[in-house]
This record gives structure tokens, sequence and C-alpha cells, in this order.
């Protein structure tokens, strides 16, 4: 299952690793800096009857350019946490339910 913001690039990736490897992948587009209940469900019908034995999270984000953290800004930060902490928690909830 390859999560990602742009159905294009994940299926292109997908395309690759199928050719690659003879692998089965999935796709589910959602935004992982700004997920939420509604989005885990998603990704959780997505994953729906199949097996997950690992997570490997390479989703990620970054300040623009080096800052104070109290000069950055609380949306950023927000985003940070739910990228780093929350999308990982809600994917491994959900993906149990599958």
């Amino acid at each position: 299952m390859l999560v990602s913001r742009t159905q294009s690039k994940l299926d292109a990736c997908a395309a690759e690793l199928r050719a690659a490897y003879g692998v089965q992948v999935a796709t589910c587009s959602a935004d992982l800096c700004k997920l939420d209940a509604a989005g885990a469900d998603q990704i959780g019908a997505a994953l729906h009857g199949l097996e997950v034995g690992i997570l490997v999270n390479n989703a990620g984000m970054s300040y623009s350019n080096p800052e104070f953290l109290e000069e950055v800004g609380s949306q950023t930060d927000i985003d940070l946490i739910t990228i780093n902490a929350v999308a990982p928690t809600l994917v491994r909830l959900v993906g149990g339910r599958a």
C-alpha cells in the first residue's frame, strides 16, 4: 500500500514496483500532513482485506528555513505533529481494523 498526496506519482511508483518485483501494489491518495479521522478511514478502506506486516513511514516535512521553535507558526507545528505522530498512529489503528 502506497499513500501519498499525488495520485499520478502513486500510479507511477506502483507500476515501477509491479514491473520490477512482480508484487501487488495498492494506492491511496491522502495528505498525511492534514490527516483526520475521515482520511484515516479512507486509508482503512483501501487497506481492507490486505495483511500489512510493516509500516515504512517516509512521509515528511520540515521548515522552509531554520527558525527558533517559538517563531514557527502554530499551523506548521500542528502539521509536523500530525505527519510524524498522528498519521502513523491513525494508519496503525485503521490497519488493525482492516
